[in-house]
């Protein structure tokens, strides 16, 4: 019995003109969001900064914290946390730099493990360098346009990132003002899987950027790592090489 081959083709045909346009729609979402922003010049001062920050982790409790952050996006960035602990004040320290890798902390300083500088490097390179969209012209990023969703009781529209390699982040735009108020990954924290949202709150105007001034995170949607309030921006252009040298 012989079949014929244009149903099948016509199928294929409409899957592939489907993904295109999700794909346009996508685009299109960023280019709003690149905008909203500050336009892609600005938003390329993005790559070399530095940001300070006041708030609390978690470590089976609030602890109050401050951590200034410097980084060179996509492979080098430095973070340097002071955390209260009531009568003593204690200091860690996470660095990578291309391939290497240091954190210390109450006088100890090592290496990172493999393990340790993927989670570590995912949480403070990739995913700041996602949100600063103007990683997301390379060709190499896969966007796809995510079903819209309700943020802080506000529509906001979604979209899929992928990159061979790395995680996916879903990223959610406010409908209205265009603007980045979330984030998703899933990935490890020593060793066990999380999923992780970031919510971006309370944006103000940084050399012509509107940036987020309040960052919350939280793991499997129950627990609360991290906030952080009062967050101010730099872009210095260039940053000195002993910045990423270990700590």
């Amino acid at each position: 019995m012989r079949t014929s081959l244009v149903p099948t083709l016509v199928l294929l045909v409409s899957c592939v003109a489907a993904r295109a346009d999700d794909a346009a729609d996508a685009r299109a979402v960023i280019q709003r969001a690149v905008t909203a922003h500050g336009g892609i010049d600005r938003l390329s001062k993005l790559k070399t900064q530095v940001r300070t920050m006041k708030g609390e982790l978690n470590f089976g409790g609030a602890v109050p914290a401050t951590c200034e952050v410097s980084c060179e996006l996509p492979d080098k960035c430095r973070c340097a946390y002071v955390l209260d602990k009531g009568n003593q004040k204690a200091q860690i320290t996470l660095v990578i730099n291309g391939d290497k890798s240091w954190q210390g902390g109450s006088g100890a300083i090592k290496e990172m493990t493999k393990q340790q500088q993927r989670e570590v490097e995912e949480e403070i390179l990739y995913v700041p360098w996602v949100t600063s969209l103007v990683a997301l012209r390379d060709p190499a990023f896969e966007l796809t346009a995510l079903p819209p969703i309700k943020v802080a009781d506000q529509p906001a529209e979604g979209v899929k990132v992928s990159r061979k390699g790395r995680p996916d982040v879903k990223l959610y735009f406010d409908k209205k003002t265009g603007l980045l108020v979330k984030a998703e990954r899933k990935g490890t924290e020593a060793g066990t899987e999380i999923s992780r949202e970031y919510l971006f709150s309370e944006p103000k105007e940084f050399d012509g950027l509107k940036l987020p001034t309040k960052l919350a995170v939280i793991d499997n949607g129950i627990k609360k790592v991290a906030e952080w309030s009062n967050i101010t921006y730099q872009f210095p252009g260039k940053l000195d090489d002993s910045t990423f040298g270990k700590p």
